[in-house]
């Protein structure tokens, strides 16, 4: 264990410290190199290799793991900055809330692409001021994934009793103040999301873990269909354009025989 453990932390900061240098000299080309042309696209590449600067310091300094035991998850960390409890559940909720706000960075980065090859017109979307919509979303949504991580998926005495025994055996964390986490602990029966109640052995349904799963599913599928609606007209337009010029070149022909 200790030798996974080890492999663990040293991949961790590899990873953070590749990603932090990586995108540290995009920005530095992008700031110095990035010729005229590139209009507004460098702003989103800007905000996105600067976010990445930030997930990789917010990672590197959670160390997030997984652990999942008899229906239930955890995303915990070992508090390595050494936070008081109820922030570091707050700081492990923001780490979460990265993986969100990457995915949304991502819908922005592919839209504009979207649009600057089939709608030029509208790249104005990407300037000013209405570039403060796009940045009052983001805020928004980002703020909405990590507030449910923290009061819907953050301590919960009952989870911390069922994986006490895993979690020694597991991470040697004997004590739950030892780590920090974001958990839900649920298992699918008959298409009910359902949890084990330990003073009566009867299942329930698990309500916020339910919620929390829809929302963390309708933001995710959201996403997905902007991304599916982009390729699929990107592609749409694609092959307009090459029958357009197939067309527009077949007619050429045809005029300069007549001729």
């Amino acid at each position: 264990m200790l030798t996974k453990l080890t492999f663990s932390l040293i991949s961790c900061y590899f990873n953070a410290l590749l990603a932090i240098l990586g995108n540290s000299l995009l920005i530095s080309l992008i700031l110095k190199k990035s010729p005229r042309s590139m209009g507004n696209y460098k702003y989103v590449m800007l905000l996105f290799s600067s976010f990445g600067v930030v997930f990789a310091i917010v990672d590197v300094t959670n160390q997030p793991m997984l652990h999942i035991f008899n229906g239930a998850y955890i995303i915990f960390s070992r508090n390595v900055l050494g936070l008081p409890r109820k922030i570091s559940f707050w700081y492990i909720g923001l780490n979460c809330a990265c993986y969100g706000m990457i995915m949304l960075l991502l819908v922005y980065h592919f839209v504009y692409r979207y649009l600057a090859v089939c709608k030029p017109h509208r790249l104005e979307l990407f300037s000013w001021p209405y570039f403060n919509i796009l940045i009052i979303i983001f805020v928004a949504v980002s703020l909405e994934w990590w507030i449910v991580a923290i009061f819907v998926a953050g301590e919960n005495p009952e989870v911390e009793g069922h994986i006490r025994e895993t979690m020694a055996e597991n991470y040697g964390l004997n004590d739950v103040k030892d780590y920090t986490y974001a958990s839900s602990w649920f298992y699918v029966s008959q298409a009910f999301v359902k949890r084990i109640d330990g003073a009566t052995g009867k299942e329930y349904a698990s309500i916020p873990d339910f919620l929390f799963l829809g929302n963390l599913g309708v933001i995710i599928d959201y996403r997905m269909a902007i991304l599916n609606f982009v390729r699929r007209n990107k592609n749409r337009v694609k092959v307009h354009t090459a029958s357009d010029l197939d067309r527009s070149a077949t007619n050429s022909k045809v005029f300069s025989l007549r001729t």
